[in-house]
């Protein structure tokens, strides 16, 4: 995992996805699991991103692979630059 935090605000890449197909299933898991520390934290608005650092998916440029619409904010760099 790759966590950055701001002003109550934080981004959770959640590496790795190609090797378990960028299941929806096992992404979600570790949302939640991320989500209950989030609160434990006061964290306001956290991301949670699917990424393949290797593949180069949803890092600079969305991919086909980012688990359909239920992820808003389908890579890391557009939520930095606001592109």
């Amino acid at each position: 995992m790759w966590l950055l935090i701001a002003n109550s605000e934080c981004v959770v890449a959640v590496n790795k996805m190609d090797l378990v197909d960028f299941s929806e299933e096992i992404f979600n898991t570790i949302k939640k699991e991320y989500e209950d520390i989030a609160k434990i934290l006061k964290l306001k608005n956290v991301i949670f991103i699917p990424i393949s650092a290797r593949d180069g998916d949803n890092v600079v440029d969305a991919s086909d692979k980012h688990l359909g619409t239920k992820v808003k904010h389908c890579c890391i760099t557009r939520n930095f630059t606001g592109a």
